[in-house]
């Protein structure tokens, strides 16, 4: 066999290789596309009856009872969500004076 034909074998077979793999790489990448960060459904939908302030509760993502407070996300057009007691901070980005202080 000759150089020529090696490379041609190879190249085939790296070819053939790559069009097997490429379907499942793309298919792990678009289901990362789609994975919500951020609070789970169970916060949104523990106030979704609820005003603003109220005490809320939801079953967490370890199966943990979290207790909190019904807040506006920043960034979020889904209404209320159950922010959990000692989380991080909230500061309402609509509706606050920024130069009273």
């Amino acid at each position: 066999m000759t150089f020529t034909q090696t490379a041609q074998r190879t190249t085939l077979a790296l070819a053939f290789t790559l069009c097997l793999t490429a379907p499942f790489a793309q298919a792990e990448s678009d289901s990362q596309v789609g994975r919500r960060h951020g609070p789970p459904p169970e916060a949104f939908d523990a106030c979704a009856d609820q005003a603003e302030n109220a005490a809320c509760q939801f079953t967490g993502r370890r199966g943990d009872t979290v207790e909190g407070t019904c807040i506006t996300p920043r960034r979020s057009d889904d209404g209320l969500v159950c922010a959990p007691e000692g989380g991080p901070p909230h500061q309402h980005a609509q509706g606050r004076d920024r130069s009273a202080g």
